[in-house]
């Protein structure tokens, strides 16, 4: 059975203790912050290194994206990715560009360059 004296010493240790471990959990939280940072910054130019951007010219062929709430119901994993052939009507700053059909009717909406690839006869 502790004394008063001896309970009263343990706490301190114990308060001592806790306030270590808390100013060594802060800089524990901002070394793995700075390691992180260089990690991305590694892995971002090592990506950055192999990715071409891609840019098409107006008249181009391009096909088009199939996203799951456009895609035909029960087709399920054994239908097309990418349809098309489309005509680039017109080509944005910002990445986007217009798109037509084969015989000439316009899409709706403009194409972001992520949605595109190039067409291939």
């Amino acid at each position: 059975m502790p004394t008063a004296r001896t309970a009263v010493q343990g706490q301190r240790n114990e308060d001592d203790e806790l306030a270590r471990h808390l100013d060594w959990a802060d800089e524990a939280r901002e070394a793995a912050s700075i390691w992180m940072a260089a990690y991305q910054q590694k892995i971002a130019a090592y990506y950055n290194r192999k990715v071409r951007p891609h840019a098409f010219k107006e008249g181009s062929l391009v096909l088009r994206k199939i996203f799951e709430n456009t895609a035909e119901k029960g087709a399920e994993k054994f239908q097309a990715n990418w349809e098309g052939p489309y005509v680039v009507s017109k080509a944005n700053e910002n990445g986007s560009y217009h798109l037509q059909t084969l015989n000439g009717t316009p899409l709706l909406r403009p194409w972001n360059v992520a949605n595109l690839k190039q067409y291939h006869q």
